[in-house]
């Protein structure tokens, strides 16, 4: 039986993941998720081999990696101190295991055409849902703010959108940025500090609150918590909006990262549409874009099996 493992090293979280190879789609077998709270591979190497202690015929590792390859073989994260030595994490796999890294919006990608409707919840009713080979845009709202381009032919291009200046599309997200202060990007907004950041703007004299307890908040009806998260919905829909038209996506938006699965119920699907359809000649096709809330938690994982499988063992 061949096998696939996965990292999934995000800001805050990290996934391992062990896949069965199959004809169709990488089945499951079993996962472990713990912070990612290492300075270096020596901890994550640990729990590495904790993890495998029954694995047999693993031939390919893929490291799905929210930062950045570096010119000596370490991977560095953008929003976490952690370093890793690639070198050290394939010499910590079992001999024969193949090992390849990628970008973790890239991994993300690569997970859309594979994951089933009931992994994905549709956030524009007026979308028309198109079967042709277009581009599709995968964005991620966690830690950090991150996006990736799939072509039609299945290559996914990581971008670094997290690190673009904010461009508001009204009054209220003008307002918000002028209020937290100068070179607002994408991910000032677009994350759990972003959350933060904007409740505060909107009551500089509330205690900070981290997004957990906002989105507590907000279950419950707090007016406060409420607004926050529909200014957060519309900010969203005004980054990939752009985004959507950088990359001449229309084949639909696909997003997800833990701030946005864990407000799913409570995000504001009007306050979204609105800001991501950008008044001019490409406004009527913007407004048919569909734009999915992905709802697995391992899709990251699932995409960086997909990848090893193709580009290690296909």
């Amino acid at each position: 039986m061949t096998q696939i493992l996965t990292l999934d090293i995000g800001g805050s979280k990290t996934q391992i993941t062990l896949w069965q190879c199959t004809c169709a789609a990488p089945i499951l077998q079993k996962t472990a998720a713990f912070p990612t709270d290492y300075a270096s591979e020596q901890k994550l190497i640990t729990r590495l081999h904790q993890f495998l202690t029954d694995t047999c015929d693993l031939e390919a590792t893929a490291v799905a990696f929210a930062g950045a390859e570096r010119a000596d073989g370490t991977l560095r994260l953008t929003n976490n101190p952690c370093t890793l030595d690639v070198s050290r994490l394939r010499q910590a796999l079992p001999s024969g295991s193949r090992l390849t890294v990628l970008n973790d919006l890239a991994a993300l990608a690569h997970a859309i055409n594979w994951l089933p409707g009931t992994a994905l919840k549709n956030l524009n009713p007026q979308a028309e849902h198109s079967q042709t080979r277009t581009v599709k845009l995968a964005a991620a709202c966690g830690t950090g703010f991150g996006a990736a381009a799939l072509l039609p032919g299945g290559q996914a291009i990581p971008t670094e959108a997290g690190h673009c200046r904010f461009a508001p599309a009204n009054a209220a997200q003008a307002a918000l940025c002028a209020s937290i202060g100068s070179n607002i990007t994408n991910e000032t907004l677009l994350s759990g500090a972003g959350l933060s950041r904007i409740y505060t703007a909107l009551s500089p004299d509330s205690p900070p609150l981290p997004p957990d307890a906002i989105n507590a908040l907000a279950t419950e009806g707090d007016a406060l918590a409420l607004q926050t998260v529909r200014l957060f919905s519309g900010c969203m829909g005004s980054a990939l909006g752009n985004l959507a038209l950088v990359t001449l996506c229309s084949g639909g938006v696909y997003l997800a990262g833990g701030v946005c699965q864990k407000l799913a119920p409570l995000l504001d699907e009007a306050a979204i549409i609105d800001s991501f359809v950008i008044p001019g000649p490409f406004a009527a096709a913007l407004a048919k874009i569909p734009i999915y809330l992905i709802t697995d938690p391992a899709a990251v994982s699932l995409g960086a099996a997909i990848y090893a499988d193709r580009m290690l063992l296909g």
